[in-house]
């Protein structure tokens, strides 16, 4: 494959052309402060203690930690406030931004260099200079375009790291460097787990994928190493939860599982104070009988009643199965009218695909994989991997999660990006079928 002597300049032009668009929003926006920004801070001071967070998996606090070790506190000065608003307010005052800034550009050379992979990914599997250039470039400026690489969040980092992860898959499967890729795909599927909780569909997509590879001869050697990834992953996963239900009670990486679903029931009116035995609690339900804010007050009342308390009521709130498919079909419609992107100024929010594409593309290629693996006897492994990520990812935030799709799907879109470049490319040539390998 003739593409190292063509792959820098390519690179380099698409780096030159980002690089612009990335300044442009970081001197407009400088650094966005979500209302959940504040709770991976405070993470940060409680993983100082000793303790695991209630609220956060420890990557991405533990980087803010070290931005502030290195620059000092944020010296954050946050409004007077009561009840669920405390846990979610946004600063008034920053005595030091220089942490901040550190975080966002630290966000954005990992996203370039992530662009450099994304680079190579398509290079090594569409074997096209061409479709690798175009289509690197597109997400590139998407990438810039969009909020989450100026802001105080996890999405950045998930984005960046999905990519390394499908690249240790592409490397794994090419000659040479085997061991190094296992390892890589190792780091990133644990990086990405301690990350983010969504990212818990990762242990069964490497279990599926290990399955697949396992059933063609050739691929056997593989899908034992890809099983094993699999059982390393889930293994230090389910200890970081016992380690969990020893502090906090119930056998989850977080509480945010709970709080999703604690907003999700009370927004469609499900959450009534006679599920819970908790006199405090029930009285605290009569306060706030609004669905507006419920994840505030879910975490308030989570902080203060603890985790068990609210969960058994979520649990003893949960909806039957035919009121769940009905509200997992509402969300579903609710995520497709929205876009892929939601930019801040008015004039720009006309640019960008809905998230309805995203699910065009699984359907077309789920059936293609089917056909190749029924009548071809055939696995696409790359596409398969693809599939397994976009799907997982998907299947858990309409399950567990809602509003604010934009940034929920992010983490995924770069996969949405090279499933989409599969079908272009695929259509373009005759034949119809890549091989990573040779």
């Amino acid at each position: 494959m003739k593409l190292r002597s063509r792959q820098i300049p390519d690179i380099v032009i698409i780096w030159i052309v980002a690089l612009p668009i990335a300044l442009i929003t970081f001197w407009h926006w400088r650094y966005y402060f979500h209302v959940d920004t504040r709770t991976y801070f405070d993470a940060w001071d409680v993983l100082r203690s000793g303790q695991l967070d209630l609220f956060r998996t420890p990557v991405y606090p533990l980087f803010l930690g070290l931005a502030q070790m290195i620059f000092g506190r944020g010296g954050f000065v946050y409004p007077v406030e009561t009840g669920a608003a405390r846990l979610y307010a946004t600063p008034i005052a920053i005595e030091n931004e220089a942490p901040l800034y550190f975080v966002v550009a630290v966000q954005y050379i990992v996203c370039f260099i992530s662009f450099l992979y994304f680079y190579k990914i398509c290079a090594k599997v569409f074997r096209s200079r061409r479709a690798a250039f175009w289509l690197t470039l597109a997400y590139a400026v998407t990438a810039c375009l969009s909020r989450w690489e100026y802001s105080l969040l996890t999405e950045s980092f998930s984005a960046s790291g999905i990519i390394f992860l499908t690249w240790s898959f592409v490397s794994y499967f090419q000659p040479g460097r085997r061991w190094w890729s296992l390892v890589g795909i190792t780091f990133w599927s644990l990086f990405l787990l301690y990350l983010r909780p969504s990212f818990l569909y990762i242990m069964a997509a490497l279990a599926c994928i290990g399955v697949l590879l396992f059933c063609f001869r050739k691929y056997r050697q593989k899908a034992y190493a890809v099983l094993a990834v699999a059982l390393l992953t889930t293994a230090s996963m389910l200890g970081y939860m016992a380690i969990f239900q020893q502090t906090y009670g119930l056998f989850t990486p977080s509480a945010v599982g709970v709080i999703n679903k604690y907003g999700v029931e009370k927004e469609n009116g499900l959450l009534l104070p006679e599920n819970t035995d908790n006199a405090a609690l029930r009285v605290d339900l009569l306060r706030h009988p609004e669905a507006d804010g419920s994840m505030m007050v879910a975490a308030d009342e989570v902080y203060t009643f603890g985790l068990c308390e609210v969960s058994a009521l979520v649990e003893k709130s949960s909806p039957t199965f035919a009121e769940n498919a009905c509200l997992v079909g509402a969300r579903f419609l609710d995520c497709c009218a929205d876009k892929i992107i939601n930019l801040p100024d008015k004039p720009m929010k006309m640019l960008g695909l809905r998230l309805f594409w995203v699910y065009v593309v699984l359907l077309i290629e789920g059936c293609l994989l089917i056909y190749y693996f029924v009548r071809r006897k055939t696995l696409l492994w790359w596409q398969a991997l693809l599939w397994l990520l976009i799907a997982g990812h998907a299947a858990v935030i309409l399950l567990g999660a809602f509003g604010e799709w934009p940034r929920l799907f992010w983490p995924i879109i770069p996969l949405f990006f090279l499933l989409t470049g599969d079908l272009v490319v695929r259509l373009r040539l005759k034949g119809g079928r890549f091989r990573p390998e040779k």
